[in-house]
């Protein structure tokens, strides 16, 4: 379709040393 869907979702990871990173990734949905 015509839409788009764009959404970032926050994802929170821990790197090597323990500490907490937040990664925001754009998730598109449609066509």
């Amino acid at each position: 379709g015509d839409g788009k869907f764009n959404a970032t979702v926050d994802v929170p990871l821990a790197d090597s040393s323990g500490n907490v990173v937040v990664m925001n990734y754009i998730v598109e949905k449609g066509e």
